[in-house]
């Protein structure tokens, strides 16, 4: 909880949002997708299965560190998309184009798997903390 109150995301977010734009910015890729670039493809099934996997992880770990499930779920986003970019920076890096698709996959996989988390962590982990037939 001390790294998350000395990181004070109120204060940082318009920094986080710049460092966005400027990797935008800094991609230099035209609007026109790529033909080989196809919406229903292999890799974007696992595009979208790692980023699941990378946000519900990412928001479990989170758990350790904070009560709050909006940091979890802040967290585990983070993981995930920056994972996404990362990888899409470095396909460009090695001459590939930066792909939409991919990283629209990405971040549909970071809202599901954040989501399934924050459910789990809600309905079914919840109810038994609060259970008072809670074995120990």
């Amino acid at each position: 909880m001390v790294a998350l109150r000395a990181f004070d995301l109120p204060r940082r977010w318009p920094s986080c949002v710049v460092l966005v734009f400027s990797f935008v910015l800094a991609a230099r890729v035209s609007a026109q997708p790529q033909p080989s670039d196809r919406w229903w493809a292999r890799d974007k099934a696992m595009h979208c299965s790692v980023s699941v996997m990378l946000a519900a992880d990412a928001y479990t770990v989170a758990s350790a560190f904070t009560e709050s499930p909006l940091y979890r779920a802040l967290w585990g986003s983070t993981v995930s998309m920056s994972f996404g970019l990362a990888k899409e920076w470095h396909d460009q890096s090695i001459g590939r184009s930066l792909s939409w698709r991919d990283l629209t996959w990405d971040a549909l996989g970071t809202a599901t798997g954040t989501t399934v988390a924050w459910l789990i962590d809600r309905y079914w982990l919840a109810e038994k903390r609060r259970s008072p037939w809670r074995t120990p």
